[in-house]
């Protein structure tokens, strides 16, 4: 059996890529391509998808682990979203 048969990741916590980018980034570019074709916008919902991804990961890389959840928990309603189980605008706790 020969070893490069097989592609092993570096790291064991590495995350999932697609093309030379990690997965959840490509799924926002891809998204809003699939969307311009939906809609016959291809240039602009490219474009847009591009500026939008760079945002994404930009945040990601700020931010740390975790950053989107918090922010759809604290700035959405949250049991959409995140299944917790205190709601975001709860301040108070009684009993």
């Amino acid at each position: 059996m020969d070893q490069r048969e097989f592609l092993i990741p570096r790291y064991l916590d590495a995350p999932p890529m697609a093309l030379f980018i990690e997965a959840d980034t490509a799924a926002v570019a891809f998204g809003f391509v699939f969307i311009g074709f939906f809609f016959k916008q291809l240039l602009i919902c490219t474009v847009a998808g591009i500026v939008l991804a760079r945002l994404y990961a930009r945040s990601k890389a700020d931010g740390g682990r975790g950053t989107i959840m918090r922010f759809l928990y604290w700035y959405t309603p949250s049991r959409l979203f995140v299944k917790s189980r205190v709601a975001s605008f709860e301040r108070y706790f009684l009993g």
